[in-house]
């Protein structure tokens, strides 16, 4: 048995109800029976210019560096930023999302908190007017493609 949104295979999050079986573990997304057909999803391409970006003020030198640096090694491998609330961690991965976009990659900016998504995605929009930046998260998930999706996280 394998959950077709989540790919769960526990068996331990599985659960018949009347209408059949349906994973426990993605159930904040809504019930999905395991019976059910799903279609494949179809992601539009990136926007042409999706990565240009502007910010209403210019970094400090240490965020240039920390920002460059970023873009850099994301290349490579996954990149933690460890800073206090106010530090401009949202600020120094900006030329991280645009070499993504650059590149026709989908960005995925995950918030555990969905206020917190619907200010980010406003930011994030002015930043990068020719990018469609999508938020996904609880009672805004009808369009959820985008060149730069920003969501809530959920626990399991």
């Amino acid at each position: 048995m394998q959950c077709p949104r989540c790919l769960n295979t526990d068996e331990s999050y599985f659960y018949k109800g009347s209408r059949g079986w349906y994973c426990r573990r993605c159930i904040s997304f809504g019930r999905m029976m395991l019976e059910e057909d799903t279609a494949a999803v179809e992601l539009q391409d990136v926007q042409e210019g999706s990565e240009e970006y502007a910010l209403q003020y210019p970094l400090t030198p240490e965020q240039q560096s920390v920002s460059e640096q970023c873009a850099s090694f994301i290349q490579d491998s996954d990149v933690l930023l460890y800073c206090v609330c106010g530090a401009g961690k949202t600020e120094l991965v900006a030329r991280s999302i645009a070499a993504m976009l650059a590149q026709r990659r989908k960005v995925c900016f995950a918030i555990p908190r969905r206020q917190v998504v619907l200010e980010l995605r406003e930011r994030l929009a002015g930043w990068f007017p020719k990018a469609k930046v999508t938020a996904v998260c609880g009672g805004y998930t009808q369009d959820t493609d985008g060149d730069l999706i920003v969501c809530t996280t959920h626990g399991v």
